[in-house]
């Protein structure tokens, strides 16, 4: 715990990985100083203790990227104690109340078995509508769609049903083995899904809702968080993971953990995100998350 500045900081780094650190260290440190130091040239300040002393408050808190909010409970992404919107794309209280005149489109996304559907579920018993692409996919691929036609063509009867339905299970156990599957599943399935996500924001857009939210599996491992203005990670360790998947989809801890490694690391996408939402207890707990989060950054 941290006070700076007349703010209570809440600090763990504990579960960034590696890389995930190195990210947070190119991508946040060193605009933060930028920042810093642009205002204070600019201001024809040139003391070199207070640069000195700039630089210290750089690498405290870009170091110290992730802090828990003492107001909300939920990990909240920043720079600093002033973070700078020219260099970063962040969330903040603030911003989500005052996006008036234009639909704020917000991504919740996690890894497998991370609990993003209920947060997703919470949102929507709260009036927020919520998109789940998931859903839109198993739309897309119903039997006699386009989708579906393409996707046993290319991966065979070995992917059907005795009923002539999609197994997933059975597609999944391909992709999960191959990466250049899963690259041909993708190119068959994300551009019909992008087109209907969009579609889909437009009729939200029509009825001038002020948030939209969209279920993103792989928000980050497919670049998509640029058509974002926030997004939501629900972030859960491996361990659990790992239970969680054996228990709800009868895999094997191994057919599990292989799916895992399809996606990235945890530490990367905490460092890419706008808010973390910790997902490690009871859904008690994770509801509770979610409704302060409502009460605090989705009321008009």
């Amino acid at each position: 715990m941290i006070y700076f500045d007349n703010r209570l900081y809440y600090i763990n780094v504990g579960t960034l990985s590696r890389t995930g650190m190195i990210v947070v260290c190119f991508k946040k440190i060193f605009p933060v100083f930028l920042v810093l130091v642009v205002e204070e040239v600019n201001a024809d300040n040139r003391d070199s203790t207070r640069l000195a002393l700039m630089l210290i408050h750089a690498i405290i808190f870009g170091l110290m990227w992730i802090k828990f909010s003492c107001n909300t409970g939920l990990i909240i992404i920043s720079a600093g104690s002033t973070p700078n919107p020219s260099f970063n794309r962040l969330l903040t209280m603030n911003r989500m109340k005052s996006n008036k005149g234009k639909i704020m489109k917000i991504a919740v996304t996690g890894g497998a078995a991370s609990g993003k559907s209920f947060v997703c579920r919470r949102l929507s018993e709260k009036g927020v509508t919520v998109i789940s692409l998931d859903d839109v996919s198993r739309d897309l691929m119903r039997p006699g769609t386009a989708v579906f036609r393409r996707v046993v063509h290319v991966f065979g009867q070995a992917v059907l049903r005795a009923d002539g339905t999609l197994d997933r299970p059975a597609l999944r156990q391909q992709i999960t083995g191959s990466p250049e599957s899963r690259r041909r599943l993708e190119s068959i399935v994300q551009p019909a899904i992008l087109n209907e996500m969009n579609r889909l924001i437009r009729e939200s857009e029509a009825r001038e809702e002020p948030y939209v939210v969209v279920e993103v599996p792989l928000l980050f491992e497919l670049g998509m968080e640029q058509q974002f203005d926030v997004s939501i990670l629900v972030a859960v360790d491996q361990d659990t993971q790992v239970m969680r998947l054996v228990q709800r989809d009868g895999v094997s801890e191994t057919d599990a953990r292989r799916l895992m490694d399809l996606q990235m690391p945890l530490g990367e996408k905490m460092a890419r995100a706008d808010i973390v939402i910790d997902n490690s207890s009871s859904s008690d707990i994770l509801y509770g998350e979610v409704d302060r989060l409502l009460a605090n950054a989705f009321k008009k």
